[in-house]
């Protein structure tokens, strides 16, 4: 094995100090309990670390949690009717209680058959301690984790041939809950004490008096100015994790024993040097029972942790029940034989697995050589320290997918083997930071930290051979920034920010290459202004910054090569201006500009190709004038300029291709002006609802019914049905004498026209 040659610019070791180095800041703003070197429970107070100890008084380091509730209202004085008794009786015992006050609680029941920490959920049975099993003299926390579906009953018993409980079915929702008790022995009496409920795995006891109570997250960290650059390997004991950048910060489950930080990327050789890691991959689990599903291609051995092992068989399931019952096991895995192992958590009914794992450590060298690699697993692990690569392709897919409860990432380094990142932290929904890790080998972003909705800021990673970055920061809303970063080599942008609502501004990237730009920036609703981007390359834009609705202006970028501009600045509806963008390519404009409610002029674009220009400027509520653009390849206006209720004239376009003009200018309710000889030469019109609502609602003078009547009979379509009524339109009363014979004329040919009498 190699050690680093190299001191670590920054070291430490909690566990061995007991106290806060100063360059580390900490806060928590509520109290917290955990257990003093005497063995009691002790109380901290706000903003106050906590150094834990375990049975014996030996430190266990920096406790670090995050927020939890305890959902229990009395969770000492039983003597409340909150709690039901049921023949046993109950008093307040000469036995101090785990934090040496005078609040331990007696039970006894006549037949002295009693247990503790019974739990029912729906009737049915989940566990329970035996008062004969229980240590005399000497106070133990007991554990019981489950899954409580919406509707079942869930119930704490301390029971014999009576019981003392507490139905809470009422507070909880679906999900997985652990439910704590303390709990004493001596001779055949029972005492109890600190009852918790919670959600997820079990935490520092937080006491209650007649109502639920919250204790806060635990916050370490440290700035990390002229400590350490650009090129950095963090290392934890054991399972706690860290992440870099301006800001270092401490993650543990629950402890961090020592921190070290080097100024360069040392190799997992070097890693686990430092960490001690043996021949065995550790994994941390919580409950009494865990089942996975290996895959491998030669012979592993487990060591269950409980003074268990057994050799392991490929993709053959196996529930391993631990002899030292409920609680935190540690789980190794050896490779004795073959070329890789695969822990996969991805299979059917894995999930009640997944939610045990609540730590995961270094991985020995020969299983990073070899192949080791997670896949898709565990919600709810928090502590990471490895260097991971997925055995086929080298890449990392779906590594981290799925994991809420992860909220910080410690890699520094992960070598030239690992070229793709794609779904790596897929909804990792907690995850506030992320370090400035070694990306230069990657080519692939594809979703890498979609849903990663905590992220509040992004380090300068090394992207140069970034070919795809498509849904990479897709759901980062709490990002408010983003940095330059290299993607000079990526043709596919699609959706990579959207989403990004917290975003209120964007660099100039190199968007050269890029020719997808499906729903880029769509709902980057924060964003005033946006770059001069190079999208030249750029042939699909379709919803790129649909729901940009803060945007007042827009650049004159190159979208000379774009085809499709299907929703492109669908309600951008703060833009008052916009450019005369080249969109000579485009073919389809399917609702462009839909909802864009404050632009009040249009240029005249070229949609010399346009093929589709259905609702494209819909609700362009504040437009006064349009261009006589060219549409003489359109087939259908339907809804094209329905509501632009701003309008009061149009222009004469090229209406040769066009058979249908359903709904096009309804609800105009300003459009007073129309040209003459607009429907002389259209398509075919086969559709009898060809003109169904397309002039309803406007405001139409007498001269402008006499110019649409006029057409339409000089168009020679028959059974066609128009609707040229409501809004302000002329009456016919006010129609002249060539706009009634042409109302004739087309109910000879067997029109229907609807209009104002």
């Amino acid at each position: 094995m190699t050690y680093p040659t190299i001191m670590p610019a920054l070291t430490l070791d909690f566990q061995n100090s007991q106290q806060l180095d100063p360059r580390v800041t900490f806060s928590r703003s509520s109290s917290a309990t955990y257990t003093n070197s005497a063995g009691q429970v002790a109380s901290a107070a706000d903003h106050e670390a906590r150094f834990d100890h375990d049975g014996n008084g030996e430190c266990l380091g920096l406790l670090i949690e995050k927020s939890r509730t305890n959902l229990i209202e009395y969770s000492q004085d039983f003597t409340q009717s909150y709690w039901t008794k049921n023949s046993v009786t109950i008093a307040v015992a000469s036995v101090l209680a785990p934090d040496g006050t005078n609040t331990a609680t007696q039970v006894t029941d006549s037949v002295e058959n009693l247990f503790v920490g019974e739990v029912y959920v729906d009737g049915a049975y989940i566990s329970n301690y035996p008062v004969a099993n229980i240590p005399e003299n000497k106070w133990n926390r007991y554990s019981t984790s489950f899954t409580f579906s919406s509707g079942t009953t869930f119930v704490m018993v301390t029971r014999g041939s009576g019981t003392m409980r507490r139905s809470v079915d009422a507070v909880l929702t679906a999900g997985t809950y652990t439910y704590s008790v303390y709990a004493y022995r001596s001779g055949t009496d029972l005492y109890v004490w600190g009852a918790q409920l919670e959600e997820d795995f079990p935490s520092s006891y937080i006491p209650t008096s007649g109502s639920t109570v919250t204790r806060s997250a635990d916050i370490a960290q440290v700035t990390t100015a002229d400590i350490y650059g650009d090129e950095f390997t963090i290392i934890n004991t054991p399972f706690g994790v860290s992440s870099g950048g301006p800001t270092l910060h401490l993650q543990g489950h629950p402890h961090v024993e020592r921190a070290a930080v080097y100024n360069e990327y040392l190799s997992q050789e070097q890693i686990n040097t430092v960490t001690g890691v043996d021949e065995f991959w550790r994994w941390r689990v919580f409950g009494s029972s865990w089942e996975i599903k290996p895959k491998m291609d030669g012979s592993v051995t487990v060591d269950w942790g409980d003074g268990t092992t057994e050799s392991l068989s490929n993709n053959v399931l196996v529930n391993h029940t631990f002899t030292n019952g409920s609680g935190y096991h540690e789980v190794g895995f050896r490779l004795d034989s073959g070329s890789w192992l695969g822990l996969n958590m991805n299979y059917s009914g894995a999930a009640a697995s997944r939610e045990k794992v609540v730590a995961v450590g270094p991985m020995p060298a020969n299983m990073v050589t070899s192949g080791g690699y997670m896949y898709n697993y565990a919600s709810n692990i928090t502590a990471w320290d490895a260097n991971l690569v997925h055995r086929s392709n080298h890449s990392l897919l779906r590594t981290y997918s799925g994991l809420t409860s992860l909220k910080s990432f410690p890699f520094t380094v992960l070598g030239s083997l690992v070229t793709n990142f794609d779904q790596v932290f897929l909804n990792c929904s907690n995850l506030n930071s992320f370090p400035l890790i070694d990306t230069s080998s990657i080519d692939g972003f594809g979703r890498t930290w979609e849903g990663c909705g905590s992220l509040t800021s992004f380090p300068h990673i090394n992207t140069s051979l970034g070919e795809k970055f498509n849904n990479c920061w897709y759901n980062c809303a709490s990002l408010t920034s983003f940095p330059l970063l290299d993607t000079s080599s990526a043709t596919n942008f699609q959706q990579a920010w959207r989403n990004c609502s917290g975003l209120t501004s964007f660099p100039l990237l190199d968007t050269s290459s890029g020719t997808n730009f499906i729903g880029t920036w769509r709902n980057c609703n924060s964003l005033p202004s946006f770059p001069l981007i190079d999208t030249s390359s750029g042939t699909d834009f379709k919803e790129a910054w649909m729901d940009c609705n803060s945007l007042t202006s827009f650049p004159q970028i190159d979208t000379s090569s774009g085809v499709n501009f299907y929703f492109t600045w669908y309600d951008c509806s703060s833009l008052t201006s916009f450019p005369l963008i080249d969109t000579s390519s485009g073919t389809n404009f399917r609702e462009a500009w839909r909802n864009c409610t404050s632009l009040t002029s249009f240029p005249l674009i070229d949609t010399s190709s346009a093929t589709d220009l259905g609702t494209t400027w819909y609700n362009c509520s504040s437009l006064t004038s349009f261009p006589l653009i060219d549409t003489s390849g359109v087939p259908s206006f339907s809804y094209t300029w329905a509501y632009c209720s701003a309008l009061t004239s149009f222009p004469l376009l090229n209406t040769s291709s066009c058979g249908y003009f359903g709904n096009a200018w309804q609800h105009c309710t300003n459009l007073a002006n129309f040209p003459a000889n607009f429907f002389d030469t259209t398509g075919t019109i086969t559709d009898s609802n060809a003109f169904k609502k397309t002039f309803t609602g406007c405001a139409l003078t007498a001269q402008s019914i006499e110019n649409i009547l006029v057409s339409l009979d000089t168009n020679g379509a028959s059974g066609i049905t128009l609707h040229i009524n409501q809004g302000t339109n002329a009456a016919q009363s006010s129609w002249s004498t060539a706009a009634n014979t042409a109302l004739t004329n087309l109910q000879t040919k067997g029109w229907t026209v609807n209009y104002n009498p």
